[in-house]
This record gives structure tokens, sequence and C-alpha cells, in this order.
């Protein structure tokens, strides 16, 4: 299994990160390879992404550890495994973002270690987390004043 980490700051407060990371139908808003996700119920969740080997769908569980962290883990196939954790700082809050792969058969290894594994963009998805919620919070702002 391959992990893929990457940190950034984020001028929100670490509420809202919590919040938009604890709700994966947000994730296609800012994760490159995540193209759907549908609520399974009970903290579950079908995630499809599109890598260049074609597209995968996994069931995850949620689980949030409130305010600092939100886990993923598939519960079928092969390990997809997620985790992000927050942290405040004076300027904001501090987002580290880890993803684990692997394959759902041996033989699909050495295809995905070729193709998917360097195609899930950890540090854009970061820079894309932080701009949608940059503008989810400017879209707070602007309702609060009104």
């Amino acid at each position: 299994m391959a992990r893929i980490e990457g940190r950034l700051k984020a001028g929100i407060p670490a509420e809202l990160a919590f919040d938009l990371w604890s709700r994966p139908e947000e994730f296609a808003n800012f994760m490159g390879c995540v193209i759907d996700v549908q609520d399974q119920g009970k903290d579950v969740y079908k995630i499809t992404t599109e890598t260049p080997g074609g597209t995968e769908v996994w069931t995850v569980k949620l689980q949030r550890e409130s305010p600092r962290s939100v886990r993923w883990r598939s519960v079928e196939g092969g390990r997809f495994l997620g985790e992000v954790t927050l942290r405040t700082s004076y300027d904001g809050t501090e987002i580290m973002l880890a993803v684990d792969y692997e394959p759902r058969t041996a033989s699909a290894e050495t295809e995905v270690r070729r193709m998917v594994i360097p195609t899930w963009d950890v540090g854009g998805d970061l820079l894309r987390f932080r701009m949608y919620a940059e503008g989810v919070l400017e879209d707070q702002e602007v309702e609060a004043l009104a």
C-alpha cells in the first residue's frame, strides 16, 4: 500500500474545515479524482474515482473525531483509506491529508502502481479544498451581513 501525504495552512476556522471534510458529498468539489459520492446511510458512502486506469467504486465508512480528524476506510474489496487531521493555528487551520490505496486484486497491483498512485494529487486536493472552503466562508460572511 502506498501512502501519499500533504499539508497546507488555510485561513479558515477549524470548525468549517471539519464540517466540509465530514461531508463526503463535498469531496467532488475539491478532490480531483472523485467524480461522485452517494450517501448509503449510517456514515457509509459509495465514492467513485476516475483514474487513467478507469473508474473505481469504493464503499467507505466515515469516522469523525470532532474537531480534530475525519477518517474514511473502505469496507470491501481493495483498501482505500483517507485521513484529514486539523490543527488550529494563529492564522487559521493547518490541514494534513493522507491517502492510502491498495488494489482490489494482486494482479492489478502493477497497473495500479504505474497509473493510479502517481495520479492521486494530494497537494492539488488540498489547494482546491482551501479555495473551495474560503469561498464557502466568504458566502457565510455575506449571508451574516444580510
